[in-house]
């Protein structure tokens, strides 16, 4: 859990490091699809040095001309839609279970991947696989849980496995298993990046690293290991894409106490492996990475102002925020970031009086955005969506035009919800007790 998860807290999509072995071990075990051969090492490079230290191992296992490109698949968003209306829904049987629920949804071409610690029926297991937008209808599937170019989803950890698969979009079959690590204290996730798919691997029982990986096999092509300095950890605390590079912040420690010593913003070229130090960025004390846009990267400094880092030249912006957002920062308060088209949205203030401000990477200005009233915001394919007392409503990030609106009396809810995922085929919203989806009339 990187030092933002903790001091963030997000609904819906939470990550952590319990892993269930016997759940790793079943998802091993499905399907018929065929494990990658191990790679055979074809070039590797004495490790880069960053401050008189040593970092990254580079290793080469092929050559990447060979690899076809690939691009992640897009869903069209919902467009003027007005009033939506309850489709269908279904009720579930919730998780009283202890530790904190991995649950995510996603867009696919043949339907929504969905993943709940919950079960639709006591006799079946946890749900984990796609839904018909259309009726409801669900098919269990396995590793169905992360990117897609449309033809294959490449499984990262938000799956809640540590064993990374790939499955047809269309047939939902396993095609091949990258090695992994089925234990609990690690995660991982990928990214498709320039027409890429890269794996950031970080486990406590195995260095830290980025590997480059052939979609089509499974196969490394090279991987970038952190490289132990006089036995000291050297870990990944975070990681995010930007449009044509991967930026990764790692950090080393002397005890289990992390006691850091060394901390240091990278930016990975995804098709080649090369490795730039952000030298001159890394002076500005970064706490965390905020998240990435198209072409800009927002991270959150130990001050807790806010530093934009434009990919093409690495220029560096720093924004201030005002005493109270470092108020509430600091004392890991109510803070919600959403990031959309290089726009960074922020949510903060007390229950029920919550401020919005917007940050555009183009201008480098904070704006209040002064009519906003939301008990909660969050974005979801390419929507920001304001969850409010009356009605939850998406909105385009950019002219700030309302999309399509769901009256809070239609939403059946005791307790809390939250949108779990929204494109062209609907809205799908996750109450206390069921899922439902709402479209156009």
């Amino acid at each position: 859990m990187t030092r933002q998860d903790k001091l963030f807290k997000t609904r819906g999509i939470i990550a952590t490091n319990i892993i269930f072995v016997a759940i790793a071990i079943f998802a091993t075990s499905f399907g018929c699809g065929s494990k990658n051969k191990p790679e055979e090492l074809i070039n590797e490079i004495a490790p880069t040095v960053v401050g008189n230290r040593s970092v990254w191992v580079f290793k080469q296992y092929m050559e990447p001309g060979s690899v076809k490109p690939i691009e992640q698949w897009a869903p069209k968003r919902m467009e003027d839609a007005g009033q939506l209306v309850l489709k269908w829904s279904r009720d579930f049987i919730k998780y009283e279970g202890h530790g904190e629920k991995r649950e995510k949804a996603i867009g696919l071409p043949n339907g929504w991947g969905i993943m709940m610690r919950d079960r639709f029926n006591k006799d079946e297991g946890i749900i984990h696989g796609i839904i018909n937008p259309n009726n409801g209808n669900y098919q269990p599937v396995f590793g169905i849980i992360g990117k897609t170019d449309g033809q294959r989803i490449y499984q990262d950890d938000n799956s809640g496995f540590t064993v990374s698969t790939c499955v047809s979009v269309d047939s939902l079959e396993k095609l091949w298993v990258r090695d992994g690590y089925p234990v609990a204290g690690g995660q991982n996730d990928n990214y498709i990046i320039n027409g890429s798919l890269l794996y950031s691997d970080n486990y406590t029982s195995k260095p830290n690293s980025i590997k480059r990986v052939d979609p089509e096999t499974g196969n490394v092509i090279w991987s970038l290991e952190l490289h132990k300095e006089n036995g000291k950890e050297i870990g990944i605390d975070d990681s995010t894409p930007t449009k044509n590079y991967l930026w990764v912040f790692i950090s080393s420690y002397m005890d289990p106490e992390k006691d850091y010593r060394i901390e240091a913003l990278h930016k990975i070229d995804p098709q080649s492996g090369e490795v730039w130090p952000m030298n001159g960025i890394n002076k500005i004390q970064i706490y965390s990475l905020i998240g990435s846009g198209n072409n800009e990267l927002f991270v959150l400094t130990q001050e807790k102002d806010i530093a934009v880092i434009n990919e093409s030249d690495d220029k560096l912006t720093i924004i201030q925020t005002s005493s109270k957002f470092k108020e509430f920062a600091n004392k890991n308060m109510q803070v919600n970031f959403a990031i959309v088209n290089d726009r960074l949205f922020i949510e903060y203030g007390p229950h029920g009086n919550l401020e919005h401000y917007v940050l555009d990477a183009e201008n480098k200005k904070i704006e209040e955005l002064e009519n906003w009233k939301s008990e909660y915001m969050s974005t979801s394919n390419n929507t920001l969506i304001l969850s409010g007392l009356k009605q939850t409503t998406g909105i385009d990030p950019i002219t700030f035009e309302q999309l399509w609106w769901i009256g809070q009396e239609d939403i059946e809810s005791s307790g809390g919800f939250y949108t779990m995922w929204t494109d062209w085929r609907g809205v799908l919203i996750k109450t206390d007790t069921k899922i439902m989806c709402f479209g156009p009339k």
